[in-house]
């Protein structure tokens, strides 16, 4: 009886439809938040992975979800890397982590998420 059991609750549960992926967060735009001090080409140089270096990769795309405190500080976590393994995910983050941010309406920027891409290396305008 209960290998029976088992075993319905295996069939029942592969037939179900998958969940729907979750929408990313929304750009700071999109939640009225602006740079107060914007993280620049320097730290971008800065935190280039070295991994990256050695293995002659001179660019990649890294999209973070980043959360700003009251005060605008940062904490981002790395969701993808157009390539992996070699330290770009981590130099983001930390590249993010120096910058700040401001909000345009009259509410603090405390806990809006928002999606964030950072690009590593030199893009031709409109390049993706």
């Amino acid at each position: 009886m209960i290998a029976l059991a088992f075993a319905l609750t295996l069939a029942s549960a592969s037939t179900a439809a998958p969940a729907a992926p979750a929408a990313p967060p929304p750009t700071m735009k999109a939640l009225h938040l602006g740079w107060k001090r914007k993280p620049d080409a320097f730290l971008m140089t800065r935190y280039f992975p070295q991994a990256a270096k050695d293995a002659h990769v001179a660019k990649a795309k890294v999209a973070l979800d980043c959360t700003p405190d009251a005060f605008g500080t940062l904490k981002c976590e790395s969701r993808s890397e157009s390539v992996t393994g070699l330290g770009f995910g981590d130099a983001a983050v930390k590249v993010l982590q120096k910058g700040q941010v401001e909000s345009y309406d009259s509410g603090p920027p405390t806990g809006r998420t928002f999606r964030y891409e950072v690009k590593f290396g030199t893009w031709a305008p409109g390049e993706d």
